[in-house]
C-alpha cells in the first residue's frame, strides 16, 4: 500500500455509488454517522448484505443529535445484525452532540477512508450541497481514524440496548416538530400555545399619480432571460434581496420614469392581474443583439392585487377604464382603481 489516493467524490457520481462501491468489496469497515434515516438504509442494505455474505465485518457508529436518526432505520441494522451474528455491530455515540461523517474501509489490496458532510440521509447519499474525501492507502490516516472511531465505540452506546430508551425521546421530539410546524403556520407563541392575532396592516399608496406599466407579450429572447438569471443568482449570493417577478422595460433610457422603493401600477395581461407594486431593484443586462436593455424587479403590496379570470379581467378593465395604456394614471383613474382592489380584497 505505497500509492496514496487523495480525491474529492464528485456530485455526479453520487456519495451513495461511492459508498456502495466500497461496502459490497470490504472485508471490514466502521462508518459513522451524525444521522441516518430509514430512507438512507434501504439505499446501502444490498451493498451491506453483500459484504455481510462475504464474512465481512462492519460496524455503524450512529448520532442521536436533536433525534435525527430514525429508529426504523437501526431496527433494519439490527435485523441484518441478528441474521449475521458477530458480524455487524451497532452503536449509539455516548456524546449527544456527535456530528461524524467519517468512514473506514479494508481489504485485501486497500485500506479506504472517507471524510464529508454527507450524513446517511437520502440528500447526504445523494451528495446534494455536499463535499467527500476519498483518501485511498493512506497508512497512517487509516491508522488514526481506527484509533478515533474505536475509542469512540469503547464508550459508545449498544444500539439493541439502547432503542427502546431512544424511540421514547425520537417520538417525544417528532411531536414537538409537529407542534413547532403547527405554531408557526397559526401564530401561536411557542411558549405559552397561546394564539397570537395579528391584523393584518396594509401598505396604503398614498400618491395621487402613478406611473402604469403594462406587461404584455412574454420575452422569447433566450438571451435576455439567461443574463436575467444569471446576475439576480450573483446579486443574491452577495446579499441582496431580489424578488421573482420582473419586467423588461426596453432599452436602458426606458427606466428613467422607475427609481427603487417607487410604488407603481401593474396590470399583467400574461397573469390577467392587477394592482400596486413596489420597485424593488432596476438592472441592465445585454440582450441577443448585444444592446443593453432595463429591467424591473418588483413586488405587488399585500392587499393590493387582484386576478381573474378571462372573462372578468377584460370586464374590469373595461370599468376602470384601462383599455388604453397610459404612460401616468392620474388622481381620478388612482382613486378608482385603489378603491376597487379594497372592495375586492379577499
Amino acid at each position: 500500500m505505497n500509492d496514496e489516493i487523495y480525491h474529492y467524490i464528485p456530485e455526479e457520481e453520487t456519495f451513495a455509488q461511492r459508498l456502495n462501491a466500497r461496502l459490497e468489496d470490504c472485508e471490514e469497515a466502521i462508518i459513522a454517522s451524525a444521522f441516518f434515516t430509514f430512507g438512507a438504509f434501504q439505499q446501502i442494505k444490498p451493498s451491506l448484505e453483500t459484504a455481510l455474505a462475504g464474512k465481512a465485518k462492519i460496524k455503524f457508529l450512529l448520532g442521536r443529535f436533536d433525534f435525527v436518526t430514525e429508529p426504523r432505520a437501526v431496527k433494519g441494522l439490527l435485523s441484518l445484525a441478528s441474521k449475521y451474528p458477530n458480524q455487524l455491530s451497532i452503536y449509539f455515540d455516548g456524546d449527544f452532540g456527535f456530528h461524524y461523517k467519517l468512514a473506514r474501509f479494508k481489504n485485501a489490496e486497500e485500506s479506504v477512508v472517507f471524510i464529508g458532510s454527507s450524513n446517511l440521509t437520502p440528500k447526504g447519499l445523494a451528495s446534494a450541497g455536499e463535499v467527500n474525501l476519498e483518501i485511498v492507502n493512506n497508512a497512517s490516516v487509516f491508522k488514526q481514524t481506527g484509533k478515533t472511531l474505536n475509542g469512540r465505540i469503547t464508550i459508545a452506546l449498544e444500539g439493541g440496548k439502547y432503542l427502546d430508551e431512544y424511540q421514547v425521546k425520537y417520538n417525544q421530539a417528532k411531536k414537538y416538530r409537529r407542534q413547532r410546524r403547527n405554531w408557526e403556520k397559526s401564530g401561536r407563541s411557542k411558549l405559552t400555545g397561546k394564539r397570537k392575532f395579528k391584523q393584518k396592516r396594509w401598505v396604503v399608496p398614498l400618491g395621487e399619480t402613478y406611473q402604469f406599466c403594462r406587461v404584455g407579450d412574454y420575452v422569447d429572447d433566450e438571451t435576455l432571460k439567461e443574463n436575467v438569471k444569471k446576475t439576480r443568482k450573483e446579486k443574491i449570493a452577495r446579499g441582496m434581496s431580489f424578488p421573482n417577478q420582473w419586467i423588461h422595460l426596453g432599452k436602458k433610457t426606458d427606466a428613467r420614469n422607475y427609481q427603487e422603493n417607487q410604488i407603481f401600477f401593474v396590470l399583467d395581461d400574461n397573469a390577467r392581474c392587477m394592482g400596486f407594486a413596489r420597485c424593488n431593484k432596476i438592472i441592465y443586462v445585454m440582450n441577443s443583439e448585444g444592446r443593453e436593455q432595463s429591467v424591473l424587479f418588483y413586488r405587488y403590496l399585500q392587499g393590493w392585487r387582484k386576478e381573474f379570470d378571462k372573462a372578468a379581467y377584460s370586464e374590469a378593465k373595461k370599468e376602470l377604464g384601462l383599455r388604453g395604456y397610459p404612460e401616468q394614471i392620474g388622481k381620478t383613474v388612482s382613486a378608482r382603481l385603489k378603491k376597487y382592489l379594497k372592495d375586492h380584497r379577499k
